[in-house]
């Protein structure tokens, strides 16, 4: 897979690396040269601004030190957004929903997805490239959380997920997820990021869905705050980072 990546330091270095390392092919920028070189050194392209990332690769990846490099990089002369090639940006930054939603709303009349996809577990998740896949999703008329540091448990047959028909019961004995008593499939949990707790049994009723975050020690989801009402799901998973070597546009 081609992807671009924009911003190399302690965040976007490792995740860019381990792209590499997975196979895909890289396109990078950064300001710094000392940044790009190990990047290069494994056999990523070099470009000379963001917006020429944009012209190579559908897919652009960001990973920046504040909102307003953020914004420029997105939507300044020389941004992603002039790229001829670009239809997503997938922002790995911790931007917040409402410089999210600017950079959404301009890059969207260019037809530009911009995809909301903060970093959880700090350098060390960035190391293991654990980041997430989703849009951002609104939990209420004043309350915001990132849909991507979160599996959504639902009508899916992507790794790392498990369809959970209507009806079906979901229950958390020490830390292990089980559907109907069934273990699901969540290996790519690595162990330090896995919590001991227990919740349910609870059966998900129509139009409602379990949520569980990959930082299981760390993340504030449906054990704790109940069930999703489908309503509030606006986006939908367009691209899948974890596990690296099965990375993918959907």
């Amino acid at each position: 897979m081609d992807i671009g990546f924009i911003g190399l330091g302690n965040m976007g270095g490792p995740m860019a690396r381990r792209l590499i390392e997975a196979g895909h092919k890289l396109v990078v920028y950064d300001t710094r040269n000392d940044a790009v070189a190990p990047l290069v050194a494994l056999g990523a392209q070099v470009a000379s601004s963001p917006a020429d990332v944009a012209d190579r690769v559908e897919t652009v990846m960001a990973s920046l030190p504040s909102l307003l490099i953020s914004k420029k990089v997105a939507l300044d002369e020389g941004g992603v957004i002039h790229g001829k090639r670009v239809k997503r940006l997938v922002d790995l930054s911790t931007t917040g929903s409402r410089v999210a939603a600017e950079i959404f709303a301009e890059l969207a009349k260019k037809n530009i997805v911009q995809i909301d996809s903060p970093v959880s577990g700090g350098v060390g998740g960035a190391t293991y490239a654990f980041v997430g896949t989703a849009q951002t999703l609104p939990l209420g008329s004043q309350n915001y959380a990132s849909a991507s540091l979160w599996q959504l448990v639902t009508h899916s047959t992507l790794e790392g997920a498990t369809a959970l028909e209507q009806g079906d019961q979901v229950r958390i004995v020490d830390g292990r997820v089980y559907r109907n008593d069934v273990p699901i499939n969540d290996d790519y949990v690595p162990m330090e990021y896995r919590s001991h707790d227990d919740w349910g049994p609870e059966v998900v009723p129509e139009g409602y869905y379990f949520v569980m975050g990959d930082h299981r020690n760390n993340s504030s989801d449906s054990r704790h705050w109940g069930l999703v009402p489908k309503k509030y799901i606006i986006g939908r998973v367009q691209v899948r980072w974890w596990p690296v070597p099965h990375a993918r546009v959907f």
